[in-house]
């Protein structure tokens, strides 16, 4: 096994309250007015009684100009004219929804608990021994490295243009529960997290025994790498809405009673990334200078730089 030099410490980027789908998710939104549109379309037209304007011709008596008090029918001023009134008429229309809202949001359903471990993205604690004995030894080594947890929410399905609706989700590894909250009903579709009384640095340790010949030098490593608990979830929104004026609807409840043809589906995913379990490598160091300097003697223990284009092979 042969690899790249790694500096002695490398930290994974917190993603706290972070709204970050998977590469190539996109996130999907149900806009609550297109559907409850396609809804109102798909009834149809229903009657709507109303007022309108229209032209008659009355014969219409007057008092004379300058005289409005005058009642005495032959002294007043007759003749036909043109009027407009008011006259109701039924029309069959289809209604528009406003005022959409979130009336009912289902219990939250979890999918199995997926891990995900990602050994190519390490995070390392080096350390260099060269033994300046005249006699093969064995050291002792303690290494440790430290890790930042990260979580994130996310909605994959989320709903728009309706009032705004919380959704808390609590998932992922019993060790780590950690609640997802989501706002819905609006344009955004991020998610924050809680992580209230969760330390989200967490530091892996390893204790091993390194052997040396002679002049032999040798890179003690700590390995840890992502791992990734995810639960995706699923509910649901049932909208309502109030209906433009017709006869027969006032709501959108009214024309469709059945609440799962106004329901919308809701999912997203709540993860935590944690660090896996140290594990120690050694590595012999056949690029790296053995030469003890004068006067030294045991096993000298120094910190590992990596030289430029040096590599690392595993000691057998």
């Amino acid at each position: 096994m042969v690899r790249r030099g790694v500096p002695s410490f490398f930290f994974l980027a917190i993603l706290l309250n972070s709204s970050m789908l998977a590469p190539g998710v996109v996130a999907q939104t149900n806009d609550a007015a297109v559907q409850v549109q396609n809804l109102l379309n798909t009834y149809g037209p229903v009657p709507y009684t109303h007022l309108v304007s229209a032209s008659v011709r009355r014969y219409v008596c007057t008092p004379p100009a300058g005289k409005p008090h005058v009642t005495d029918p032959d002294r007043m001023i007759c003749g036909f004219t043109t009027v407009s009134v008011n006259t109701p008429r039924t029309d069959q229309v289809i209604p528009t929804g406003s005022n959409i809202r979130i009336v009912s949001v289902s219990t939250v359903q979890l999918d199995p608990l997926v891990t995900t471990e990602l050994p190519d993205q390490l995070t390392v604690s080096s350390q260099e021994l060269i033994n300046c004995s005249s006699a093969p030894s064995q050291q002792s080594i303690n290494l440790q490295v430290s890790f930042q947890k990260s979580t994130s929410a996310s909605l994959s399905n989320s709903v728009t243009h309706t009032n705004t609706e919380s959704l808390s989700v609590s998932a992922g590894p019993s060790w780590g529960k950690i609640t997802g909250s989501f706002s819905l009903g609006t344009s955004d579709t991020s998610g924050t997290v809680d992580t209230s009384g969760m330390q989200m640095t967490t530091t892996r340790q390893s204790t091993a025994t390194v052997t040396l010949t002679k002049n032999e030098a040798v890179v003690a490593e700590i390995e840890v790498w992502p791992v990734t608990y995810s639960q995706t979830f699923h509910s649901t929104v049932t909208v309502d809405a109030d209906l433009s004026a017709n006869d027969k609807f006032a709501h959108l409840s009214d024309m469709f009673p059945d609440p799962t043809r106004r329901t919308i589906p809701i999912s997203g995913t709540v993860s935590i990334t944690n660090a896996s379990d140290g594990k120690t490598v050694e590595f012999d160091a056949p690029d790296e200078s053995t030469t003890c300097t004068s006067g030294q003697s045991g096993v000298q223990t120094v910190p590992y730089t990596p030289a430029t284009n040096s590599r690392l092979v595993l000691k057998h």
